[in-house]
């Protein structure tokens, strides 16, 4: 609505040089039109400098191959989502569109504009001295604990304020007590009660669950509403701890070691269907959470097939269809996921 609003107000011609300035890239051309490169090769500093917005917004195609390799290019360009900061808005949806018309090129497709995290309702600012620092948040909460605290923590559409205790709190309750605790008890019962072997899976109710959850994770993703994502797929976490208590497997494994074989079926499948909710919540987690997917995988004995960079590997999706992997092989060795920090170590 604001650069619509600025449209609205009447587009005028912008300045893609600066008169005076003692460093940046020369413009090529004087003000009456020749050029200004001189005959000994170096440039007239009256023609001034490009403006530093403009060569800068001019990487984004140079980067990925323009004009020198078309087939590069044509590749990456034009971008399928561009995200940025709202503070950058009118360079990146006015002029930088502007620039690509004038040269008949394609537009990016979706920019996406995200808030700024704020702290006791201000922009965080060096000057003011109210911003965390990040080498420190992400020695205490590690990588992927960072990367998940801030994109569940954080509204991806509009400005958050946030804390560090928040973050803390966000930390343990997600990550070390649901999931974390989730697949250490998922994995410790198919040790002691199935010899580590991996049941199938079946289609019961938090199949079923997994079907709604995942569409709906989907579309909060290609919306970019992420922390929308995350808190449907972590929904889901829930459910999968409510069916461990609801359906007692330890009390199944009472009764199937007394001889009854309908609670060692039982038993069997619901083990098989929580390795598998620990299964699709890490791989669909792992564009967030990369390290810890892997090692999650790891741990439940599957194969991760994806680089430290998110690359190769199958398309995730068709790894989070329920029994995907179907059933058989062992789980591997258990360790803490995510370890609980406590706010003043932290």
């Amino acid at each position: 609505n604001e650069m619509l609003g600025f449209i609205r107000g009447g587009l005028e011609d912008f300045s893609v040089s600066r008169e005076g300035a003692t460093w940046g890239i020369p413009f090529p051309i004087m003000p009456d039109g020749s050029s200004a490169r001189r005959d000994d090769g170096t440039w007239d500093p009256a023609a001034g400098t490009v403006y530093v917005w403009y060569d800068a917004l001019i990487n984004y195609i140079t980067g990925v191959g323009f004009p020198d390799d078309p087939q590069m290019f044509e590749r990456w360009w034009p971008a399928d989502l561009h995200v940025i900061g709202k503070d950058i808005n009118r360079f990146h949806t006015i002029f930088w569109p502007a620039m690509l018309m004038s040269a008949g090129l394609p537009l990016p497709r979706k920019v996406w504009v995200h808030g700024w995290l704020l702290a006791q309702g201000e922009r965080m600012s060096k000057s003011r001295g109210n911003f965390l620092d990040p080498n420190d948040f992400v020695a205490a909460l590690g990588r992927d604990g960072a990367r998940y605290t801030v994109l569940r923590e954080v509204a991806f559409d509009r400005d958050s304020d946030v804390s560090w205790d928040g973050f803390v709190r966000r930390y343990n309750a997600d990550l070390a007590n649901d999931f974390g605790n989730l697949l250490n008890r998922s994995l410790s019962m198919t040790r002691r009660y199935r010899g580590g072997e991996r049941p199938a899976p079946t289609g019961g109710a938090l199949a079923e669950s997994w079907a709604s959850t995942f569409a709906a994770y989907g579309e909060r993703l290609e919306a970019c509403l992420l922390h929308e994502a995350l808190e449907t797929l972590w929904g889901f976490v829930g459910e999968a701890n409510k069916y461990v208590d609801t359906e007692q497997p330890w009390a199944l494994a009472k009764a199937a070691k007394n001889g009854d074989a309908e609670a060692d079926e039982r038993l069997s499948g619901i083990l098989g269907d929580l390795l598998e909710a620990c299964r699709v919540i890490a791989f669909a987690a792992a564009p967030f959470m990369p390290d810890a997917a892997a090692r999650a995988a790891a741990q439940l004995g599957v194969a991760f097939e994806y680089a430290d960079d998110g690359n190769g590997g199958p398309p995730l999706q068709e790894l989070l269809t329920w029994g995907a992997l179907g059933a058989g092989g062992s789980i591997g060795a258990t360790e803490p996921l995510f370890p609980r920090l406590e706010t003043d170590e932290a």
